[in-house]
C-alpha cells in the first residue's frame, strides 16, 4: 500500500430538517485499508464481484471470451409479495448459490439490482452453453417460498474480429437476453460474433435497449 495513503471517516448528524456533515481524517493505523479495498470490489449483499470489479477486470481484458447478461424473472412479484426484504434474501440466496457453481472458467458479478453478469475465462461456445444449462438448473433447485426462481440470460461473444469493445459486449448480451425475456423466460440466447457486428453496425442498439426496458417497466 503506498504510504502517503489518507483514510477519512464520513459522520452525518441529522438535526430536525438540516443534516450536518463532518470529513475527517481518521487514524490509519485503526483502520484495515486493504479489507476496505477489498470491500470495493465485493457487492455486500451477494458477495459477487460488483460493477466496479467488473470495469477494472474489462479494462484489463485483452482475451476473447462470452459474456452473459442474467436478469431474474418475476422478482418485482416477489417483491410486491413477500416483501423488499425478502427480495434482498433471494438474491443473496442467489449469490451463493453462483459462488457454488463458480470455476476458474466463469467470473460472476452482480451487475445491480436483479441483474448479474459473467465472464467466461478460456472457455469455448459449446463450454459456454454447458455452463449456462448449469446455471439455470443451479438456481431452478432454489427452493423459496415454494417458488423455483430462473434467470432470463443473453450470451454474447467477444474476439479479436469483434467491430465492438468489450464494454459493448455488455450492451449486447442485455440486449440478447430481452429475446428469452419476451419468449418465455427461464431460458438462453446467444449470438457470435458475425451476428454481434452485423447488429452493432446498425448503430441502434442504444435505443433497441432502452425500448425493451421501457416495454418491460409496462408489462413485466
Amino acid at each position: 500500500l503506498d504510504l502517503d495513503t489518507r483514510v477519512y471517516s464520513l459522520k452525518i448528524i441529522r438535526e430536525d430538517t438540516r443534516m450536518i456533515c463532518y470529513l475527517y481524517l481518521a487514524d490509519s493505523d485503526m483502520v484495515d485499508i486493504e479489507r476496505l479495498y477489498s470491500d470495493s470490489y465485493k457487492d455486500s449483499l451477494t458477495y459477487l464481484f460488483n460493477k466496479n470489479a467488473l470495469k477494472l477486470h474489462l479494462e484489463n481484458s485483452n482475451e476473447e471470451r462470452f459474456v452473459g447478461f442474467l436478469d431474474l424473472d418475476n422478482f418485482k412479484y416477489i417483491n410486491d409479495n413477500f416483501s423488499h426484504y425478502a427480495g434482498n434474501e433471494l438474491l443473496t440466496t442467489i449469490g451463493k448459490k453462483l459462488i457454488s457453481i463458480s470455476n476458474e472458467h466463469i467470473i460472476f458479478y452482480r451487475y445491480g439490482g436483479d441483474e448479474f453478469v459473467f465472464l467466461t475465462v478460456n472457455l469455448d461456445f459449446e463450454g459456454t452453453k454447458e455452463f449456462v444449462n448449469k446455471i439455470q438448473t443451479a438456481i431452478n433447485s432454489i427452493d423459496f417460498y415454494g417458488i423455483h426462481p430462473s434467470f432470463s440470460i443473453g450470451v454474447a461473444e467477444y474476439t479479436f474480429d469483434s467491430k465492438y469493445s468489450i464494454v459493448d459486449t455488455i450492451k449486447i448480451a442485455d440486449y440478447v437476453m430481452y429475446k428469452s425475456k419476451y419468449g418465455g423466460k427461464n431460458s438462453a440466447s446467444f449470438i457470435r460474433t458475425d451476428e454481434a457486428n452485423q447488429l452493432f453496425k446498425l448503430g441502434n442498439i442504444d435505443h433497441e435497449l432502452e425500448n425493451y426496458k421501457r416495454k418491460r417497466r409496462i408489462t413485466i
